[in-house]
């Protein structure tokens, strides 16, 4: 199928905000009259059109038998008697109707009409494309992060139905199909929360062998931008539906025309580059149309790092997966999409875990002012009873001593309080070790924690405490405290009178 652009973009989606291809949207049938006198089959109510593309045209049908809104896409008349038109037509219905995923647009139903016209109906999405989220995502990002939208969508939230994406191409990939054309906005964001991968016109099954050439180096015989045909070598030659892909998203085997390279490694390639856009918010190649194109058959696009420099922090784990899909020899990528997919969901379950313990950890950190506090009062209680027993003899009567000797006990009480208070704050910290092992916060304040218990048992002198505490804080210091546990340290000596040796 050649439907190109924001028509792919529309195919299914009625709520995307992107204008319908083609112009303005009409509310008559190609070649029939108005709606009233529509031809289509007499199960759909017509609703409008969509989108148009160049081999075909998508509008929004009612199904009277089961009263739902479908979208119905239908061939154009020119392409009637094209036999390899309408062979592309059926093949993107057959294929799209074999990858049942959650992640797949459904096709519900295919057929002909009297006049020769082919039809698939599909569910529709009412949603946004990935490219819109990724360009609302970085209109709230700043050089310290990534903030909410005013729509929901988070960092990881995007990352979640990236992942997803993957998922539902490494799908088609398992059933031997490739998609070819993956691109941002290819990729539907419902508002029920699905990751949908549309407009699978440009598949093939893998083993599929083409008629193009495939020379190194050779040059394809059409290549689209943005859905607008730019050259074309040989009008002969060149059959409809040959569109290579979007410049900014295509592997390099695709950019050289080298067809019987396409696999699921060059789907992997293109997801790579998707990523590179929702991280870096630009395109892997900043050049547009042709110069993009040239850029891509050249070499590696700039690294993330480089391209992302004074923006947010970006996880060095999503940065090693981009550039491992991108990768311009084609067997050092990912082996298909759900290789790749499992990789960007491990990152996601150990951003869960990180961000649950480090909740977990800023909970019980609310307990440090209260032991605080038990502490400090415990101290002042204590000294203040010594203050009152200062020159009371031990054989002066007890109501003297009674004031002291209760402070004292409120002081012990104190003490017992932050204790068990203590105790549950230790617990809390190594609780969300437990749920992530490494995360760096929590062993930073076992570290400080250690240290001080360390310093206190050697200024007291409790030799074994101290041998404990030193043991404690080597198995949670990340290097803060090197210098302590070494033992060095620096001496000196003030004599009186000065000089003295």
């Amino acid at each position: 199928m050649s439907d190109q652009g924001s028509f792919r973009s529309t195919m299914a989606a009625t709520d995307s905000g992107v204008r319908p291809s083609g112009g303005e949207a009409r509310d008559t049938l190609e070649g029939g009259g108005p709606k009233a006198a529509s031809p289509l089959p007499a199960r759909y109510e017509d609703l409008g059109r969509l989108a148009a593309g160049a081999s075909g045209e998508v509008r929004r049908v009612r199904d009277l038998t089961l009263n739902r809104v479908l979208v119905i896409k239908l061939l154009r008349f020119e392409h009637l008697h094209e036999a390899g038109v309408r062979a592309r037509f059926l093949a993107e219905a057959e294929v799209t109707a074999g990858l049942q995923h959650p992640g797949i647009i459904a096709v519900h139903d295919r057929g002909e009409l009297p006049d020769g016209r082919l039809w698939f109906t599909m569910q529709e999405v009412r949603g946004r494309t990935l490219g819109a989220v990724i360009e609302e995502l970085h209109a709230h990002r700043s050089a310290a992060g990534f903030s909410a939208t005013p729509s929901g969508w988070t960092f990881r939230r995007a990352i979640d139905a990236f992942a997803r994406i993957a998922q539902a191409v490494g799908h088609a990939h398992r059933r031997g199909v490739v998609h070819r054309d993956l691109k941002p906005e290819n990729l539907m964001v419902g508002e029920l929360g699905e990751a949908l991968v549309m407009d699978w016109g440009l598949a093939r099954r893998t083993g599929v062998v083409e008629e193009e050439s495939d020379s190194p180096g050779s040059v394809p015989q059409a290549i689209s931008f943005d859905g607008e045909t730019l050259f074309e070598v040989d009008a002969q030659r060149t059959r409809e539906g040959d569109v290579l892909g979007t410049p900014a998203y295509m592997p390099p085997e695709q950019a050289l025309g080298r067809r019987s390279l396409h696999g699921p490694r060059s789907d992997v390639y293109s997801l790579g580059a998707i990523l590179y856009h929702l991280l870096a918010g630009r395109h892997a190649y900043s050049g547009a149309g042709m110069f993009s194109w040239r850029q891509v058959q050249a070499g590696a696009p700039t690294p993330i790092a480089e391209a992302t420099r004074g923006g947010p922090p970006l996880p060095e784990e999503l940065i090693a997966i981009c550039e491992r899909a991108m990768r311009r020899d084609i067997d050092a990528r990912y082996s298909d999409a759900s290789a790749m997919a499992e990789e960007v969901v491990a990152f996601l379950d150990g951003a869960r875990r990180r961000e649950q313990a480090l909740a977990i950890v800023e909970k019980v950190r609310g307990l440090e002012p209260t032991i605080a506090d038990l502490r400090a009062h415990k101290a002042d209680l204590e000294a203040e009873g010594r203050r009152l027993l200062e020159g009371v003899k031990p054989f002066e009567p007890v109501e003297l001593k009674t004031p002291a000797w209760e402070m004292e006990d409120e002081a012990a009480r104190l003490g017992r309080e932050a204790a068990l208070k203590e105790t549950e704050w230790l617990e809390g910290v190594h609780g969300a070790l437990s749920v992530e092992p490494d995360l760096l916060e929590a062993h930073a304040v076992l570290a400080d924690h250690y240290k001080d218990r360390l310093l206190e048992a050697e200024r007291a002198s409790r030799g074994e405490d101290a041998i404990r505490f030193e043991a404690l804080l080597r198995a949670h210091d990340r290097g803060r405290y090197a210098a302590l546990l070494r033992g060095e340290g620096a001496l000196t000596l003030v004599t009186d009178p000065p000089g003295a040796s």
